[in-house]
């Protein structure tokens, strides 16, 4: 009797626990068919916002009543593809809201002018402004053969001494390393055709135009006494009779500040790009010059009295602004120049890196290609 008893029970309890099993799941399956319902209505109402609108905004604050927490669409799409069950419809659901999610922001940005992660990474590789360090030797290795046309990537090699008379005419379209003899130090460096024939370079050329010529129009000319502007961004030691290391009071045209503030960082963005070319494309040893002397003196990057000292810049090119928000600015100084010719001296350094002002700057000169008769 006692064993029959005990097997009535049991089989008692396991129907119970089947009748329990049986109630969540169809809880559990009306809740996700619940889910599955009201988030094909959310899809549907995503289905017809433009993504320029504030519906987006209405969308997230109607979800965020589910969790208090969730204070944006992304964070919200995110919490219900972790917390969704795999096998559920809804996780599908959540899914395939977040690729229209994605899709409608990457439509927002283009929209906006804003390129893409992928147009940010095809403009470095196109401009070539990723870092390639090349020795001397390797230039000099490499260098063209008598009557093979140079380019940027493989200038011709010359040493000045062995040049007649110490000269040497460079043609429009000839890029030219000069070296010193005893020692292969570089003493000028000509550069033709950086950056050409990509789909940037109008828009990169016509934004440094644009750049140098507000610079040079906006701001004071360092060297009023010689034929053209020259100009100067960033820090600066102050005049030989008053050494005072500061940022530069550089504009002497009265703007409101957003102007200031965007002028300068067009300046910012223009002097880092340039440095981002020479480190492409200008012997190593050239870039260790400039970087250990200003490791060496403790001085900061470029920075103006409108925009702090920090790290990225951004540069308007065709319409798109590129914004690289981490990347390392140029060193302290920025020199721009216009029409700017000044006279021909031989000065002798005690160091192998030119000091102007205290500072250690490295020149950089943009050279159009010229048409014929110019």
């Amino acid at each position: 009797m006692t064993k029959k008893k005990a097997k009535k029970n049991t089989t008692e309890a396991g129907k119970y626990n089947d009748s329990v099993i049986t109630i969540y799941l169809f809880l559990d399956l009306m809740a996700s068919a619940r889910q599955y319902v009201q988030y094909e209505g959310v899809l549907a109402y995503i289905d017809s916002l433009e993504p320029t609108t504030s519906g987006t905004a209405n969308l997230v604050a109607e979800v965020n009543n589910l969790n208090p927490a969730l204070t944006n669409l992304e964070t919200i799409v995110g919490f219900a593809i972790s917390n969704t069950k795999p096998d559920s419809p809804a996780k599908m659901t959540w899914c395939r809201l977040r690729d229209r999610v994605a899709a409608a922001k990457k439509l927002q940005k283009a929209s906006c002018g804003i390129p893409s992660h992928h147009e940010k990474r095809k403009l470095i590789h196109d401009l070539k402004f990723k870092p390639r360090p090349r020795s001397i030797v390797d230039f000099i290795a490499n260098q063209p053969q008598p009557g093979e046309p140079s380019s940027v990537e493989r200038p011709r090699i010359i040493y000045r001494e062995q040049e007649e008379d110490g000269y040497y005419d460079v043609e429009e379209d000839e890029s030219v390393l000069f070296l010193r003899h005893r020692d292969n130090h570089v003493e000028l460096a000509v550069l033709r055709g950086i950056a050409q024939g990509t789909p940037y370079s109008d828009a990169l050329y016509d934004f440094l135009e644009r750049v140098i010529q507000a610079a040079c129009d906006e701001r004071r000319d360092v060297r009023p006494t010689h034929p053209g502007e020259m100009v100067q961004v960033g820090w600066n030691a102050g005049p030989r009779h008053a050494r005072v290391f500061g940022l530069a009071k550089s504009f002497v045209k009265i703007l409101d500040h957003l102007t200031a503030v965007a002028h300068d960082e067009d300046a910012i963005a223009a002097m880092t790009l340039l440095w981002s070319i020479a480190k492409s494309l200008l012997p190593i040893e050239m870039i260790n010059l400039i970087t250990d002397a200003v490791g060496e003196i403790g001085l900061p990057k470029i920075a103006t009295r409108n925009v702090p000292e920090g790290t990225g810049y951004r540069v308007s090119l065709a319409g798109k602004t590129y914004e690289f928000p981490l990347y390392d600015r140029a060193p302290c100084e920025g020199i721009f120049t216009q029409d700017y010719s000044s006279y021909v001296i031989q000065l002798v350094y005690p160091t192998s890196c030119k000091i102007i002002p205290g500072l250690p700057i490295l020149t950089l000169h943009m050279l159009p290609i010229l048409s014929p008769g110019q």
